[in-house]
C-alpha cells in the first residue's frame, strides 16, 4: 500500500476529485490520472499522456477536466470511456481548476491570471488578469448573479 492507502506505485498530487463512483487522482509523478473505484478501492484506469497533473475537477456532465502543469494545457477526460477527449492550451502552469456548474470550468494559471473554458465547444473563452501566482480557488456556493 501506498502512503495514501490505495495501491503500489500511486504518488498522488493535490487534487482527488470524486465523480459519480469513482475518485480521479492527479498522479503528478507518475505522470497519469488514476481512477479509482470507490466500492472496492481498487484503481479501475489509469490514464496517460499528462505532464505533471495536479489539479482535477468535473464539469457536471461527464467529463473530468485535468490542470497539465508541465504540459502548460488542460485535459479534458470523459469518464464513461476513460479517455482524454480535448487538450485546450494557452497556459502557463496550470493549477487549480473550479467550475461554476454553468458550463464553465475556471483554472487558476500560475503565470498570473485565471481563465475560463467553455465546456461544451472546451475552448478559453476569458482570461482575468491581476493575481500573482495563483494556485487554487473555490466558489462560494451562493445564488447566481
Amino acid at each position: 500500500m501506498s502512503a495514501v492507502g490505495f495501491a503500489p506505485g500511486l504518488t498522488p498530487g493535490r487534487e482527488v476529485f470524486r465523480q459519480f463512483r469513482h475518485v480521479y487522482v492527479a498522479n503528478h509523478v507518475g505522470t497519469t490520472v488514476m481512477c479509482i473505484d470507490v466500492a472496492t478501492n481498487t484503481v479501475t484506469a489509469t490514464i496517460a499522456g499528462f505532464s505533471g497533473p495536479v489539479g482535477v475537477y468535473s464539469d457536471g456532465r461527464g467529463h473530468v477536466y485535468v490542470a497539465n502543469y508541465g504540459g502548460t494545457t488542460v485535459m479534458c477526460i470523459d469518464v464513461a470511456t476513460n479517455t482524454v477527449t480535448a487538450t485546450i492550451a494557452g497556459f502557463s502552469g496550470p493549477h487549480g481548476v473550479c467550475s461554476d456548474g454553468r458550463g464553465h470550468v475556471y483554472v487558476a494559471n500560475y503565470g498570473g491570471t485565471v481563465m475560463c473554458i467553455d465546456v461544451a465547444t472546451n475552448t478559453v473563452t476569458a482570461t482575468i488578469a491581476g493575481f500573482s501566482g495563483p494556485v487554487g480557488y473555490g466558489g462560494d456556493a451562493g445564488s447566481e448573479i
